[in-house]
């Protein structure tokens, strides 16, 4: 178990998932209402197109059909 931890912190996707933790838990401790279930309603609510859009586009790249380079 520890060694997944370390090789997480070591990782580039590791760092920014404990970058944006530690961003939510400063936001929760400073803005009260950023907890709460309204305001994960609205989030969700707000980003469901780009959400859908991106797994789609998620779903092409995997499949190979569009180049990036």
């Amino acid at each position: 178990m520890r060694e997944r931890l370390a090789a997480l912190g070591r990782s580039h996707e590791g760092r920014l998932a404990i970058f944006v933790l530690g961003l939510a838990a400063g936001f929760a401790v400073v803005a009260p209402g950023f907890r709460s279930l309204g305001n994960l309603r609205d989030l969700l609510e707000s980003h469901a197109v780009l959400a859908i859009m991106a797994s789609g586009l998620l779903v092409v790249l995997i499949a190979g059909g569009i180049a990036i380079s």
